[in-house]
C-alpha cells in the first residue's frame, strides 16, 4: 500500500499540470507567430476574443504586449491566462499563452485543452483583405 502513494502523487501531479505529453508537444509546435502590422493586430485581437469567450476569469490587463486575466483564489477551478507578445527576430513575434489554475483536482477548461485551443484559434486569425 505504501508503494501506491508515490504513484498516486505522480498521477495527481500529472493531472494538475493540465496537459499530456502529446498536448505539450502540440502546444509547443503551434505557438502562434505573426509579422508586425496587420497580421499581429489580427492575431492579438483574436487572442483577446478567445480569452473573453473561453475563460470564466475576465481580462484584468490588456496592453499591446500583455493580456492577463485575474487569477482567482486558491480554491478556484477556473483557468487563468497570461499572454505575451514577444519579439523573435526582425518584425516577427510569438504570442505565448501561459495558462494556470490553483486547483489541484480540476480546472475549467483544462489547462492543456485551453492552451491548445488558444493556439489554434489565434493561428487561424488573419488580417482583413483589402
Amino acid at each position: 500500500m505504501k508503494r501506491l502513494a508515490p504513484v498516486a502523487l505522480v498521477l495527481l501531479f500529472g493531472c494538475a499540470t493540465g496537459a499530456t505529453q502529446v498536448q505539450r508537444d502540440e502546444i509547443q509546435r503551434t505557438v502562434p507567430t505573426c509579422s508586425s502590422g496587420a497580421d499581429c493586430d489580427a492575431k492579438w485581437k483574436a487572442a483577446q476574443v478567445w480569452i473573453t469567450k473561453n475563460l470564466r476569469l475576465r481580462l484584468q490587463i490588456a496592453t499591446d504586449v500583455v493580456l492577463a486575466t485575474n487569477t482567482g483564489d486558491e480554491v478556484s477551478a477556473y483557468t487563468a491566462a497570461y499572454v505575451t507578445k514577444e519579439p523573435l527576430r526582425g518584425a516577427t513575434y510569438r504570442i505565448l499563452a501561459k495558462m494556470s489554475c490553483p486547483n489541484l483536482f480540476r480546472c475549467f477548461p483544462p489547462i492543456g485543452e485551453a492552451t491548445l485551443g488558444f493556439n489554434r484559434y489565434v493561428n487561424a486569425a488573419s488580417a482583413p483583405k483589402d
